[in-house]
Parts: C-alpha cells; sequence; structure tokens
C-alpha cells in the first residue's frame, strides 16, 4: 500500500524503463494486480491499464527527503572533525553541498562532512546542502558550521572523597569540560585495587583492598596543562588475624619482643583483657614486649582481640595465645644460721618463688646437722642431735639460666633467747638515703618484728616474702627520711626461747648531714654547745675544724690518727699529655652533703685565684672507711705554683 501523497517507481523488468506514476490513497491494489512479493521484500506486479497490460514492473516506493540532523555544527581548530547529515525518504539519497570551507569534504553517500579546520578564520561557514533520491522536489538544508578554538580541560565535579567497604560496587563519574572532549587518567597515586577508570572518566568496580587511596586525577585534552585534582578513597577492611596464634615461652629478666599481625583498614586496634606477665605489655599495634619481673613465671593463657570500625560499627577478630614464663632457680634471701640442740628445726632453701620449672635442690657438698635433711623442694628439717657448726653449700638447677647456689654454715647451739648486737642505729639526714641493719642472737634461728613506737617517715622495714609467701622483716631498715626529729621505737628479736629482745631505740634526722655526721661523736649536751660541735670548733686544739674533719671523715672527738693524717689533702704535681698539672689528694667524707669547695692556685701564696671548673676526679677508695679519694687536677702555669681547697659552710 502506498501512503498518500507519495509516489511510485515503476520498473520494467523486460526493458529496464522507469515509470513514475502518482497514486491517489489507497489505489495501489486497484490500479496493479497479480502483485507477488519476494524474500527480500520486492514487489513484482502488473499494471491494469490498457496501454501496458500484461507487462511486469517491479515496484519501488519513493518517500519525500526531508533532513533529521541539527542545523548546526562546531568544529575545533587544528582537530579533525566530523558531522553526519541524514534524511528520511526512500530510496536513500546522495548528499551534496556549495559553500564547504576549503578544508571540508562531504562523502555524498555516507552524509559525513570532515575535515581539519586551521584556525577559526572565516567562521562561522553557511553550507547548503542538498539531499537526492530521484524524486523531486530535492531537500535542501543551511548548515551553519562553526570553528572554536580549542580549549584547556578543566575539571567540574566535586573532588572525590568516599569511603568504600571491601567487596561492595562502587561508581563514581569524573566530569570535566574543554575541547577536544579531555580524556581521563590518574597521574599519581593509585584507586583501589579492582577498581579501573575509563577514559571518559568513569571510575567503577568491587574493591580488593582495604586502605587509604590518595592520588590526583589528570583530565587532558592536549590543549595547554592537563587539568589535575586530588582523590581520596577509603576502603574499610575487617579485621583479620594473619599471624599464627602465640604459643611463646619467655625467661624472667630476658627482654622479649613479638608481634601479632591482623589485616584490616582502619588499622585494627589490638589488645586483650587476659592477664600478661608483670613486665610484658601489648601495644594497640600489636608489639607484645617487655622484660618478665622477677616472681612473674608460669603458664598463662588468653585472647587478644583486633578492632576496627567497618561500615559504621566496630567489628573484631579474636585469636587465642599461651605464653610460659621460665625463670632461673633462686636461693631463699635469708640464709639459715642457728638452730637449737634438740630442737625442731625447719628451713626452706626455696625463697616463695622458686623459679619455672620447679626447681630441684640438692646437697653439692658439706653437711647438714645430723637429725636433719632436705627434699628436693628445698625443705630441710629435723631435729638437730650434736652441737657444732655445718657448713656446706646447696644448688638449685631447673634447666633454665645458671643453677642457684648458697653457701650455708648453720650453727647447733644449746637453746638461747635472742639479744640484740647491733646497738642504736646512728642518726639520719633529712632527705639523704639512710640505711642500718639490726642484728641479733640467739638459738635456734631470730626473726625480726617491729614491737610498738615508729620509724621516721620515708624509712621502712625490707620485707621479703617467706617461702610460704608471708612477708617477714629481715631486721634492715632503708629509705630517705623526709621529717626532722627524734624517733623512739621498739623492734622485737624472737625465736621459741623466751625472752624476747625487745629494746627501745631513736633514730635522729637531722636537718643537714652536719650536724647528723657530728652526732655520731657528740652526745646531746656537745651537740648543743657550738664551741665543741660548731662548724668552726676545734675541740682537738689540733688547729683542724670540725667543719674540716667533717669534709675528709674524721672523728673530731678524739686526736687524730696516722689513718686520718692521711685522709688530708695531699698537693703533688703530675703530667697529662705532656703537659705539667699541680694535683692536690683528699678522702671525701661519702655522706657530705651542702658544702661548697673551690680551688684556688697561688703564685705566692699571698693572692689567690679561684680555678674556675676545675678537673675533680676519684682516684680510689679509702681501705678504712670506704670514702672515696678524689683528685685535683689544674694545669701548672707560670701564675700557679701553689693549690689549695677553698670550704663554704652549708
Amino acid at each position: 500500500m502506498t501512503p498518500a501523497g507519495a509516489s511510485t517507481i515503476l520498473h520494467n523488468i523486460n526493458d529496464g524503463s522507469t515509470t513514475a506514476i502518482d497514486l491517489p490513497t489507497n489505489d495501489f491494489v486497484s490500479s496493479v494486480s497479480a502483485l507477488l512479493q519476494t524474500s527480500d521484500g520486492t514487489l513484482y506486479g502488473t499494471i491494469s491499464d490498457s496501454a501496458n497490460a500484461g507487462v511486469v514492473y517491479k515496484l519501488t516506493q519513493v518517500d519525500a527527503l526531508n533532513f533529521t540532523n541539527p542545523a548546526s555544527a562546531t568544529f575545533t581548530a587544528g582537530y579533525a572533525g566530523a558531522f553526519t547529515f541524514t534524511s528520511a525518504g526512500t530510496p536513500l539519497p546522495t548528499f551534496s553541498a556549495t559553500g564547504l570551507p576549503p578544508w571540508a569534504t562531504l562523502n555524498p553517500t555516507t552524509g559525513v562532512l570532515s575535515g581539519t579546520p586551521p584556525d577559526t578564520s572565516g567562521s562561522p561557514f553557511t553550507v547548503t546542502v542538498t539531499a537526492s533520491n530521484g524524486s523531486l522536489p530535492n531537500a535542501t538544508q543551511q548548515l551553519t558550521l562553526s570553528v572554536q578554538p580549542p580549549t584547556t580541560s578543566a575539571i567540574t565535579s566535586t573532588a572525590l572523597s568516599k569511603t568504600y567497604v571491601l567487596g561492595s560496587p562502587y561508581s563514581f563519574t569524573f566530569q570535566a569540560t574543554g575541547f577536544p572532549v579531555p580524556t581521563f587518567s590518574v597521574s599519581s597515586g593509585a584507586i583501589p585495587p579492582g577498581m579501573t577508570l575509563t577514559a571518559n572518566g568513569y571510575l567503577s568496580g568491587v574493591p580488593s583492598a582495604g586502605g587509604l587511596y590518595t592520588g590526583t586525577i589528570s583530565a587532558s585534552n592536549g590543549v595547554g596543562s592537563a587539568a589535575t585534582q586530588s582523590f581520596s578513597i577509603t576502603v574499610q577492611q575487617k579485621p583479620l588475624f594473619t599471624s599464627a596464634p602465640l604459643n611463646a615461652t619467655m625467661t624472667v629478666g630476658t627482654p622479649y619482643s613479638s608481634t601479632f599481625q591482623a589485616s584490616g583498614y582502619p588499622s585494627p586496634t589490638i589488645s586483650t583483657i587476659n592477664g600478661l606477665p608483670q613486665g610484658i605489655t601489648l601495644s594497640a599495634n600489636g608489639v607484645l614486649s617487655g622484660t618478665p619481673a622477677a616472681g612473674s613465671y608460669g603458664l598463662y593463657s588468653g585472647t587478644v582481640t583486633a578492632s576496627n570500625i567497618y561500615a559504621g560499627r566496630t567489628t573484631t577478630d579474636s585469636q587465642s595465645y599461651t605464653i610460659t614464663v621460665q625463670q632461673a632457680p633462686a636461693m631463699s634471701p635469708i640464709p639459715p644460721t642457728t638452730a637449737a640442740l634438740n630442737t625442731a628445726y625447719n628451713y626452706s632453701f626455696a625463697p616463695y618463688k622458686p623459679g619455672y620449672p620447679a626447681p630441684t635442690y640438692t646437697l653439692t657438698s658439706g653437711s647438714f646437722p645430723p637429725g636433719c635433711t632436705m627434699t628436693s623442694s628445698g625443705l630441710l628439717s629435723g631435729t638437730p642431735s650434736t652441737l657444732g657448726n655445718y657448713s656446706g653449700v646447696v644448688t638449685a638447677t631447673n634447666g633454665v639460666g645458671s643453677p642457684a647456689t648458697m653457701n650455708f654454715t648453720i650453727s647447733v647451739q644449746p637453746a638461747t633467747a635472742p639479744t640484740f648486737t647491733s646497738g642504736n642505729p646512728p642518726a639520719a639526714t633529712l632527705n639523704v638515703p639512710y640505711s642500718f641493719t639490726f642484728t641479733a642472737s640467739g638459738a635456734p634461728t631470730v626473726f625480726y618484728s617491729l614491737a610498738s613506737g615508729s620509724l621516721p617517715p620515708g624509712i621502712a622495714l625490707e620485707l621479703v616474702p617467706s617461702q610460704s609467701g608471708i612477708l617477714i622483716w629481715t631486721g634492715r631498715i632503708l629509705g630517705t627520711p623526709t621529717q626532722t626529729g627524734t624517733f623512739t621505737f621498739t623492734p622485737r628479736a624472737a625465736n621459741s626461747v623466751n625472752p624476747q629482745a625487745t629494746p627501745s631505740y631513736t633514730i635522729t634526722v637531722y636537718a643537714n648531714a652536719f650536724t647528723s655526721w657530728s652526732s655520731r661523736y657528740f652526745n646531746s649536751t656537745q651537740l648543743a654547745d657550738p664551741t665543741i660541735s660548731g662548724f668552726t670548733a676545734t675541740p682537738q686544739y689540733d688547729g683542724i675544724s670540725n667543719l674540716l674533719k667533717y669534709l675528709f671523715d674524721i672523728n673530731p672527738a678524739q686526736s687524730m690518727s696516722a689513718t686520718d693524717h692521711a685522709a688530708l689533702p695531699v698537693a703533688g704535681m703530675t703530667t697529662i699529655g705532656g703537659t705539667p698539672y699541680l694535683t692536690l689528694t683528699y678522702r671525701l667524707n661519702a655522706t657530705e652533703s651542702g658544702l661548697t669547695l673551690g680551688v684556688q692556685t697561688s703564685l705566692d701564696l699571698l693572692s689567690w685565684t679561684t680555678v674556675a671548673n676545675p678537673t675533680i676526679l676519684q682516684a680510689g677508695t679509702d681501705a678504712n672507711t670506704g670514702d672515696p679519694i678524689m683528685q685535683v687536677q689544674v694545669p701548672a702555669t707560670g701564675t700557679s705554683k701553689f693549690i689549695r681547697l677553698n670550704v663554704s659552710s652549708p
């Protein structure tokens, strides 16, 4: 059926001639008979008019031509461009044009207008295009062809800053302006694995690895510099332990370090709610480190947890651990001393925490008192049956570190009540470390306790755990006094024989070390008299003041001995590196505090010059007092022939 207003071309298949006829609407069937349509859609028939009766024709429908493309096009100078003309109508038209710029061509079959404008001169161009297919009238169109200069790229989309979740699909489109159309690429950094960026700016994919991915996206079209924009993509990943469960062996006193490793993003925080050995800590990034403290041996087990924020909530992964802490064998801090004849005796060579694995204690030399034996755990017990002193060596081993040994002497004596043998403790100095050990005789072994009173603030009893874990006093007091005054207290020494020893003692804490030192030698009346115990006093009338005797640790209450004279400064000469030095060697009171020492030199013993920053070294230790031997060293020059100490009181 031919639509109204259309034309039909009749092709005579005998001689190839064609005739165009116009058929009114619905006249097709009445004008052509014996219609035949082949498989390719071609219609054949015979015309019913008398002039052409019986002639077979091929019928071709011809539709009116009509341009369907836009009426304008834009090319970019320096870049190849193309524009396609399209037209409705049958059969397909051919195209021709007038007004084309010299750099443009038109394909008459495809209707593609193409070319590369060298510049923008002459723009815009008006091009008249004609489409024809043998059916009049032909179709025409005026095309406005513009040539624009190339423009640089500019990214117009918002900078990408997103948080994604591992394993879920995501996409984002970068947008940019510019002619030619820009091409996108990653110019620095990296996008998450599993995602791709197309040339037209489409980022998509499924992230396959957690982390923070940053970098720069570039949009380039060859004009000027590429446009750039930074991006930041966070890919969250659940925590997952990647290290094997920890099964560690540590040794007391030996540094240890290992790391729990876990993947995930943000980086997981690793923690444990179970106990770790004392001295061992776990950092948030999974480093287990430290030095196991003495007595922390044993078996520890628990769970470590790795946690982070994933998809808006806290997620975790857990892993178990086992830690074995070994400790070398140890001996009791309190050695055995005395036992009473025919009296039950017990002593443990093993301390409260003897080591791990449990040590084996053996007598490696010597002997125990007759009637006493020791178990492999170190417990010595029995009833001594023979008086005398029994010595030997006990060794403890457990395969960790070196064996522990103790040289012991047990004196079996008739049972005797305890008696203190140490006397009253010396005075102390405010804010100066202090130590004193009480001693007492008696059989069996004496144990100490504080019966009444109080020690100076800052000074305390030295307590150690017994084999059963009960804290006992060793008889030693130590600390740093924080308050002046006189403090009275009563220590107790006890064993199984009465009476207990309970003497009353005092410790006086003085504000300065000089007074504390003087209290060793002067009584309270003498301490109150500055003509006897003062800084400048010379109670022995030997010309050496108490202050100097304090400096050199010489007893001011008695005449000086040869040993005391040796403690006084001795001048001398020495050569160091080829340079002569004046020296001054003296004994320095180890408890001295508050004195100001200056070194002075002289040419004539009349005028003295103070030496700035003199060299003062320890040259040894006094065998009698344990005080340090000091030596001053000053270069000997033309103006330095003599040397002396200048002492200022506190």
